[in-house]
């Protein structure tokens, strides 16, 4: 997904018919979406859908990570694609 113009962050959206909710997943410092596959994919069978990305810098995600600011912002825009795809607010879990 792109949070800043021709800036991309690596991430996947997992959906199962049926699940009315998002879980927007946001993993611990300077982890990658393969360590989320490796020792969180559990979170898979929890009844939601999630969408989980690499923060900026990490894992194939572009960029740079200059601040706690600049991360908060790329958060913003994941969940802010997370209402794009059609949840709602009340739908998204962080």
């Amino acid at each position: 997904m792109e949070v800043e113009e021709s800036l991309r962050l690596n991430g996947f959206l997992y959906e199962r018919p049926g699940n009315a909710y998002l879980m927007v997943y946001f993993q611990g410092n300077a982890k990658k979406l393969q360590n989320f596959l490796d020792n969180h994919a559990m979170v898979l069978d929890w009844g939601c859908n999630v969408l989980v990305t690499d923060y900026r810098s990490f894992g194939k995600s572009e960029g740079e990570l200059c601040g706690q600011d600049q991360l908060y912002t790329d958060a913003e825009q994941v969940y802010d694609y997370g209402r794009s795809l059609g949840y709602r607010a009340e739908q998204i879990i962080l």
